[in-house]
């Protein structure tokens, strides 16, 4: 009788190792399938941070120097911004926004940094906020474009 419950305990201690193994070997695979999804996550993060450090990042905002208001277009990348266009999405306007400076847009270049400023005609018909779409071009030939509201000039 001792010899029955002996073997009786060995299959039943046998049947939780095999259930322990198989929970375990389950656990194991689910593990690396998600260790995998956070590697190729990561992965994806850094080939845009990558690509990010190589292109030119504009933003653009009304400011006054003097008694004159400029739009003051500013590249925070560090790659160069060529051929530079502001679009201002309400537009024609009867009375503006006019551009007085430079005459030509788009501005051929914007280098790493360099802030470039616009005169801008405002008046009390037409003043901000505006919606705008700043365009530019970057080193690979690859167009860009950013959607934003220009508030006041401060």
């Amino acid at each position: 009788m001792v010899e029955w419950v002996a073997i009786a305990i060995s299959v039943l201690a046998l049947g939780v190792s095999i259930w322990t193994v198989t929970v375990q070997t389950r656990y194991q695979r689910q593990q690396t399938e998600i260790q995998k999804k956070v590697a190729d996550i990561e992965f994806r993060r850094d080939a845009e941070r990558e690509e990010e450090s190589r292109r030119a990042r504009l933003t653009a905002e009304f400011t006054q120097r003097g008694s004159s208001d400029v739009l003051r277009i500013t590249n925070h990348g560090p790659a160069v911004a060529t051929d530079v266009d502001i679009l201002f999405e309400d537009e024609p306007r009867p009375h503006g926004p006019l551009i007085l400076q430079p005459n030509e847009m788009p501005i051929k270049r914007i280098q790493a940094g360099q802030s470039i400023t616009v005169l801008a005609g405002l008046s009390l018909q037409c003043y901000p906020p505006f919606d705008v779409v700043l365009k530019w071009t970057e080193p690979d030939g690859t167009s860009k474009a950013e959607q934003m509201t220009l508030g006041r000039p401060e």
